[in-house]
């Protein structure tokens, strides 16, 4: 850090945590209602087009500030070395340490969770219309949920297969 500058606060309270975990959560939600509800009540599709590239440019804004911060620290470790760099005291690092836990158990499990119960959703979609224009019948609605949940299962089951095949022990 540059000396003449102003250090930020070193402190999170626990409405800027539960701050973090909506957005988190509506961050996921976003990709699973927000195209319904927008083709449903909004006729128009440059409307629609348009949230999306709005959004899209948020989003870029956040990546540029992380690429920003990963220039200022380049140490690995990613948001958790920038909060042990933002929140260092000489009595330990608490902010970063209960992070790379909640990252662990809660933040990684549910992303992953939610995404791949997206997935399954959106392919059981395709593989219903798929079958509906092949046999010309609509699939059977308990073919149809068994459908969701083994893509939802099996989407875990791959991600959770190519995650251990890159652990190695010593």
């Amino acid at each position: 850090m540059i000396p003449d500058e102003k250090e930020p606060a070193r402190e999170l309270d626990w409405q800027d945590c539960s701050a973090l975990i909506v957005g988190i959560m509506l961050g996921t939600g976003i990709f699973t209602v927000f195209p319904t509800l927008a083709a449903q009540h909004n006729p128009s599709v440059l409307l629609i087009l348009s949230a999306w590239v709005i959004g899209t440019g948020v989003a870029l804004l956040g990546a540029l500030c992380f690429a920003e911060l990963a220039g200022i620290f380049p140490q690995s470790g990613g948001d958790y070395g920038f909060l042990r760099e933002a929140y260092a005291s000489h009595s330990g690092n608490p902010v970063s340490f209960l992070f790379a836990w909640a990252q662990i158990l809660v933040i990684r499990p549910a992303s992953l969770v939610s995404l791949a119960i997206v997935l399954g959703v959106n392919s059981h979609v395709l593989v219903a219309r798929f079958y509906e224009w092949a046999y010309r019948v609509p699939l059977p609605p308990r073919t149809s949920d068994l459908l969701q949940t083994l893509m939802t299962c099996g989407t875990l089951a791959f991600f959770t297969a190519v995650s251990h095949a890159e652990i190695r022990t010593s």
